[in-house]
């Protein structure tokens, strides 16, 4: 698996070759895991998420709007739906810049955007002219395009990161464990 032949072609790997796929592996995976990549996209996500929250909390009948647009929940789950959605915006977004609960949290943001990825996906192609709601600026004019979907898209790489190499060594979590 991923090992390299070499270079005098009787078919033999040699030690080197063999090794040195498992230790740049390991490389990326010890780089992957470090403070300055999990810091990082921990910090991101959490601003994302903390900054997508706050207007919806503080205007949940625009945000029921902007749901019932996308034509993709059932009517009695709208308002639910824009109540509780930034709420765990919220609570994801606080959990990831404290470094509590972060594999956790990075996993439900994951979900959030892979669903949101979904749905402005849905909505170009169904030709809606609709505007995102993503960070609750209902009537700002910022229509849902292939734009929103390439960007809630790139907003998967650090939830992802965080699901696979967070080790919660880089947190409060872990500040306030006992040995």
């Amino acid at each position: 698996m991923g090992e390299r032949r070499a270079a005098n072609g009787d078919g033999a790997v040699s030690e080197s070759a063999a090794t040195s796929g498992v230790s740049s592996s390991c490389a990326v995976t010890r780089f992957l895991e470090g403070p300055i990549v999990q810091i990082a996209a921990r910090l991101a996500l959490a601003a994302i998420f903390f900054y997508a929250a706050i207007p919806k909390i503080g205007d949940p009948a625009a945000f029921a709007r902007d749901i019932a647009n996308y034509r993709l929940v059932p009517e009695e789950m709208v308002s639910p739906a824009a109540v509780m959605l930034p709420w765990i915006e919220l609570v994801t977004a606080l959990c990831l810049a404290l470094g509590v609960l972060t594999r956790g949290a990075a996993l439900v943001c994951a979900v959030l955007l892979a669903a949101f990825t979904a749905a402005t996906t849905a909505a170009v192609l169904r030709g809606l002219n609709i505007e995102c709601g993503c960070f609750g600026q209902s009537g700002s004019g910022n229509a849902v395009g292939w734009g929103t979907v390439v960007r809630d898209a790139a907003f998967l790489v650090p939830a992802v990161l965080v699901v696979l190499f967070d080790r919660g060594r880089y947190g409060l979590a872990k500040a306030i464990k006992r040995p």
